[in-house]
C-alpha cells in the first residue's frame, strides 16, 4: 500500500512499517501508539513516525484516519507526492481526492472537518 493505518487505536496489532501481525512487538517509547516487530523497522520507519510520534497521543477519535491522513502530509512533505511505493510502483500524486463523497457524505464530512481540525492544529500544513 502507498499508506496505512492500523485500526486500533492502542497499540498497533501489527508493525508500523512492514505490516504483519506478531506477539512480539515493542511499542515506541515515546508515543507507546506504534508498534514494530524489529528495530530494523523501526528505523525505517523514523523518517515519518518522528513527525507524528508528538501528536499522536492527542487524537481521541478517528485514530485510524487521522494517523492516515497524517501520514499522508509527512509524506507529502517529505518526497511532493512523488516517491514511488516499491511495491506498487504508485506515487502519492497518483491518489484520488474523493472530495464530491466527502461532501456529499454527512458523517464523511463530520470527520475529514475533526481530522483537518487536529491536522491544522498541529501546524503540519506550513510549506506545502
Amino acid at each position: 500500500p502507498i499508506l496505512s493505518s492500523s485500526s486500533s487505536p492502542i497499540p498497533t496489532p501489527s508493525c508500523s512499517q512492514c505490516l504483519p501481525s506478531s506477539n512480539d512487538l515493542k511499542r515506541c517509547s515515546k508515543c507507546h501508539r506504534i508498534s514494530y516487530c524489529s528495530i530494523s523497522c523501526q528505523r525505517k520507519d523514523w523518517i515519518y513516525h518522528k513527525h507524528e510520534c508528538l501528536h499522536l497521543h492527542k487524537i481521541l477519535n478517528e485514530y485510524d484516519l487521522t494517523r492516515l491522513f497524517l501520514r499522508l502530509i509527512v509524506r507529502y512533505k517529505q518526497d511532493h507526492g512523488k516517491e514511488e511505493n516499491s511495491h506498487t510502483k504508485r506515487c502519492l500524486n497518483d491518489l484520488k481526492t474523493h472530495e464530491n463523497e466527502i461532501n456529499n457524505d454527512k458523517q464523511r464530512y463530520k470527520t475529514f472537518q475533526l481530522i483537518n481540525q487536529y491536522l491544522k492544529s498541529w501546524n503540519l500544513f506550513n510549506d506545502i
